[in-house]
């Protein structure tokens, strides 16, 4: 009954929450007494690349995905899917964030060397509902995507962190850590504007299902990529 309004207050009240969670979260570094801050440069050194290459083609697919669910996707419902409800599409377009927070949980659960690999194939996995929720105006097919797919990016995105805060040296850490992260936010924000600008020539179900196997290819492609190198380092 109050859609402008009401979702910015419970926005407010949450942030609240998170920021008193933080503050209340124990530090574990030791911080210098006079510490000298400077604007460090981007790097990934040679002996991070092996993992960082697939870790962060797996992310951009992942933030891209998420990227989609925030922007295209509410209007995807309204005119391909035909639901106009404003808290069903809340629903669908939260559906891929409260997947990817379960998947980051439950990773630490998986073997380490299948997190990224596993991560990457459900979201390779869930790109297929979605593209033929799409197709058939299924909303079952759509929201079960969004699931299986939240669940591969955050299971990935996670593990992806790991794998590369784990091999990059102690001096190279915060650059490296730093090159994913702009990887991942390029990933979700600039899909989106070639998306509506495809959006504008075509149609929304067509720029749905080829955002989908693009997508999905990229998983693939970072899937590929591990195997080969757990192949070479198994030799």
């Amino acid at each position: 009954p109050w859609p402008l309004h009401l979702t910015f207050l419970v926005h407010i009240a949450m942030a609240m929450l998170a920021a008193c969670c933080i503050w209340a979260a124990p530090e574990t570094v030791s911080k210098p007494a006079r510490p000298k801050l400077s604007v460090q440069r981007l790097n990934v050194p040679a002996e991070v690349r092996g993992v960082f290459i697939p870790a962060a083609i797996a992310g951009f697919a992942g933030f891209a995905m998420c990227g989609f669910f925030t922007s295209i996707a509410p209007a995807m419902m309204g005119k391909v899917l035909g639901y106009d409800n404003r808290f069903l599409i809340g629903v669908v377009a939260g559906s891929i964030f409260i997947a990817s927070t379960l998947g980051q949980f439950l990773q630490d659960r998986l073997p380490l060397r299948l997190r990224l690999p596993l991560g990457c194939a459900s979201l390779m996995l869930g790109v297929i509902p979605i593209a033929l929720g799409t197709y058939t105006q299924s909303l079952a097919l759509f929201i079960a995507g969004a699931v299986i797919a939240g669940m591969g990016q955050g299971i990935s995105f996670r593990a992806g962190m790991g794998a590369i805060a784990a091999a990059s040296p102690v001096r190279e850490k915060a650059a490296v850590t730093s090159a994913f992260f702009v990887v991942a936010y390029i990933a979700i924000s600039v899909p989106v504007i070639g998306l509506g600008l495809m959006a504008s020539v075509t149609s929304l179900r067509t720029t749905g299902i080829t955002f989908a196997a693009v997508m999905g290819s990229l998983a693939a492609l970072a899937l590929v990529l591990l195997v080969r190198r757990e192949r070479a380092r198994g030799k």
